[in-house]
């Protein structure tokens, strides 16, 4: 049956049947057979000033068995890596060289694979800039355009490009008006974004459902669950564009008040609460 159980907290004196552990903190002098400080390695002898043969042994930890391991073993080199690293030019090809021999080329770009820009490809470039630049070299005067620009127009409203065009503004763009964005995608490429909003509103206008934030790549979600009335975890898979959340797991809520008085809408297993004696309940089956 769910219901508020109360925890068992520090300096609490607690009588319980059985205990069965795997683990327990502290030095374990108060144990059977458990020697204090047998474990701890900061008691160990310093090795750093011994010479390390090949049959000395390192101790490592296996699934909570402790074995050792034999220097030899372990994958280490003893062969010198060279830094001492230059470059060799030409129009089609750029070379490391390396003091040990093991020189490394990197050749010019083909349309069948990756590489450099060569000499020639530079060139072309450069020709074919020089051709788009003469070809619209249209006096147009920076003064009279913003005179245009800054005296409004007589339908009030103006439109730049068709539907397929890509507007890009140079540095900065002041909108001093409302921003309306009517398309279904809204990006924002930034390193760092500023929102004077204290409370961002998500699902506006629409009836109560799941809503809350996707990190694309890492598949994760924190969302509202709106059929278990509370926040949850989504680390199975979260997509950009989803409608609903799949809950994993679940923030617990933590709220106080006097002995008794928890609230009934964190009624959810795993949500805490901490009344007037300093007494700390749980809500589980």
């Amino acid at each position: 049956m769910a219901n508020w159980k109360k925890v068992i907290v520090s300096g609490s004196n607690a009588e319980l049947n059985t205990v069965t552990a795997s683990f327990f903190s502290g030095d374990g002098s108060a144990l059977t057979n458990v020697p204090a400080g047998s474990l701890n390695i900061e008691s160990f002898t310093d090795g750093t000033a011994i010479t390390v043969a090949t049959t000395d042994k390192l101790i490592l930890s296996d699934a909570g068995t402790e074995k050792f391991i034999q220097v030899s073993q372990l994958p280490f080199t003893t062969a010198n890596v060279s830094t001492d690293l230059s470059t060799t030019l030409s129009t089609t090809a750029v070379r490391i060289n390396s003091s040990d021999g093991t020189n490394a080329t990197r050749g010019g770009a083909t349309t069948s694979a990756a590489g450099i820009m060569t000499k020639a490809i530079f060139d072309e470039h450069v020709l074919n800039n020089a051709k788009v630049t003469n070809s619209h070299n249209n006096d147009v005067s920076v003064a009279n355009l913003k005179t245009r620009l800054a005296g409004g127009f007589g339908s009030n409203a103006v439109q730049i490009g068709d539907s397929d065009d890509v507007v890009t503004i140079g540095n900065k763009l002041v909108v001093t008006g409302d921003l309306q964005v009517s398309g279904t995608t809204t990006t924002v490429d930034t390193n760092n974004l500023n929102v004077k909003d204290q409370f961002i509103n998500l699902n506006d206008g629409g009836s109560a459902a799941d809503g809350g934030l996707v990190v694309e790549g890492a598949g994760a979600a924190f969302g509202w669950d709106n059929d278990k009335g509370r926040w949850a975890f989504d680390l199975a898979g979260a997509t950009e564009g989803q409608t609903s959340i799949t809950s994993d797991a679940y923030a617990v809520s933590v709220h106080n008040g006097n002995v008794g008085a928890q609230l009934s809408g964190y009624e959810k297993v795993g949500n805490m609460y901490v009344d007037k004696l300093e007494d700390i309940w749980i809500y589980t089956v």
